[in-house]
């Protein structure tokens, strides 16, 4: 009889973005249509609603949060990650991706662009978040891979399917930014080390 909690419903960018990539691996590798049906309209609803429109402030972007009709906290790492990670599998498994290969790419440069450290990898937040004090290289692969571990695999995964050498020469000095602590705590970075 008691009141029951309130129940988390929204909308984040970065645990879709790990789903649609499950489901079309999934539906891929199965030949289930209706896991890559699912995952396309995950990934539509993600541009539909919570992509941010050119010429807004982080035009061009992502929100990370979409709850009752209204998008919102401009994306993370995280978000950027993991989402194109998603796109990447869908261009894989779906057969006729290529807008999902477009989209990841355009959503790999605004993170370069947005979220690079001078020295490779990338910082876990945008430049100007008034609400922070200092912007961390976050690299802790725990249940969820970091963000700059996920950015890595995505470089590798654009420079084989588009041949673009860029991705691969980022994704090495993104590597390289990153291997002192690989050495000293690896088992705390296993899937950057992957």
């Amino acid at each position: 009889r008691r009141k029951q909690p309130g129940t988390d419903d929204k909308v984040l960018t970065a645990w879709n973005g790990m789903m649609i990539a499950g489901l079309a691996a999934v539906g891929g590798t199965l030949d289930e249509p209706r896991y890559l049906e699912a995952a396309a309209r995950a990934a539509n609803a993600i541009e539909e609603h919570m992509a941010i429109p050119d010429g807004a402030t982080s035009g061009g972007g992502l929100y990370r949060t979409y709850r009752d009709g209204v998008a919102k906290i401009p994306g993370f790492l995280e978000d950027y990650a993991h989402y194109v990670h998603g796109l990447i599998q869908l261009h894989r498994y779906s057969g006729n991706g290529d807008d999902y290969l477009d989209w990841a790419e355009r959503y790999t440069a605004y993170a370069i662009e947005h979220f690079a450290h001078e020295n490779g990898g990338y910082y876990d937040t945008l430049a100007d978040q008034a609400d922070l004090f200092v912007r961390t290289r976050g690299t802790y692969d725990g249940a969820v891979p970091s963000g700059n571990s996920q950015m890595v695999h995505n470089l590798v995964d654009l420079f084989e399917l588009t041949g673009n050498r860029d991705y691969a020469e980022r994704a090495a000095r993104d590597l390289a930014s990153f291997a002192t602590p690989m050495r000293e705590r690896g088992g705390a970075m296993m899937h950057m080390l992957h």
